[in-house]
């Protein structure tokens, strides 16, 4: 009798949550395809990727690391994979995967599933340097903030 109640229980809570989940997963697909709906294709960096590494700081994040890896170092085309890995320093499980969007925006895909994914917007100084990128972690629901990291070398 006792397992039976805790069973009827513990249902309605479980069928809610499984709700959300979906709920949520169909959310994340629909920003998905908008996203690559207004995604201008067959484009490339303006800059070469060893341009985009180097040390970046930001006021509340503090650093972050982009190196080149890869493929990208052999001087192979840029595909879909860029070959840019991101490293922020706030914590060691903030670290990433960029991918070449379009012009000067790359799409991080984060090591940890629990950060998703982040468009990366590049600003160049117009002397055929980066300058800053921007970047929001999960801003639907871990951090609204957009970051500004200023590249220091």
């Amino acid at each position: 009798m006792l397992l039976g109640c805790v069973y009827d229980c513990q249902l309605p809570s479980l069928f809610f949550f499984f709700t959300l989940e979906k709920e949520e997963n169909k959310r994340v697909e629909q920003g998905k395809q908008q996203r690559a709906d207004t995604r201008a294709k067959d484009t490339s960096p303006s800059l070469a990727l060893e341009k985009y590494a180097g040390m970046y700081d930001s006021t509340i994040l503090g650093g972050a690391t982009l190196s080149v890896e890869g493929d990208a170092l052999s001087g192979e085309a840029v595909s879909k994979r860029s070959g840019l890995h991101i490293q922020l320093q706030a914590h060691e499980s903030i670290s990433g995967t960029l991918e070449h969007w379009h012009y000067d925006t790359f799409l991080c895909k984060w090591n940890d599933p629990v950060f998703g994914e982040s468009m990366i917007p590049f600003i160049t100084n117009g002397q055929g340097e980066v300058a800053e990128f921007r970047v929001r972690i999960r801003e639907d629901w871990i951090d609204p903030l957009e970051h500004v990291f200023k590249k220091l070398n």
